[in-house]
């Protein structure tokens, strides 16, 4: 706001409105790696594999709807595939897919599947379509997951959410 800022005229009022979406932090949120993460590297991101599970133990007092994992793809992954297709599975349903057409830092957004009250720990079983092979990595690349400080140890520091 500057100094001629007022809100009683119409030609003068530059408040400014914002509409938050509040994101509750969860203590009891436990996500972990079961397969197909690749070591710690820089101690700050990880590749991926072309498939990769991640258990998530959910809050046991409400029930969640959604998902959010954060990913990078690397500018020498989209030259080398341009087009990258992400997908993840809960309890053999489809929550989610993305397609990425350019080399950022992403989220995906996923669903649970309705009653997550019954399954108060899920498997999501994440695919990576993509071209990409590095030619002087022989491991198998999917997509880069960016770590969080170590303050999220019950995350194993992956930047996931749920809501």
């Amino acid at each position: 706001m500057s100094v001629h800022s007022n809100p009683v005229e119409p030609e003068a009022d530059q408040r400014v409105f914002m509409l938050l979406k509040s994101r509750n932090r969860f203590p009891d949120l436990h996500v972990r790696a079961l397969a197909g993460l690749h070591p710690i590297e820089q101690d700050s991101w990880r590749w991926t594999m072309k498939r990769f599970s991640l258990e998530v133990v959910l809050p046991s007092d409400r029930e969640v709807r959604e998902f959010a994992l954060r990913f990078v793809i690397p500018r020498i992954a989209h030259s080398a595939a341009p087009v990258v297709k992400i997908s993840c599975f809960v309890l053999g349903q489809n929550a989610g897919t993305i397609t990425c057409d350019s080399p950022c830092a992403l989220e995906f957004r996923g669903g649970f599947p309705i009653n997550t009250l019954e399954h108060p720990v899920l498997t999501l079983h994440f695919e990576v379509e993509s071209s990409f092979q590095h030619e002087s990595d022989e491991r198998e690349l999917g997509i880069i997951i960016p770590l969080l400080d170590a303050s999220h140890a019950a995350t194993e520091r992956l930047p996931f959410r749920i809501s």
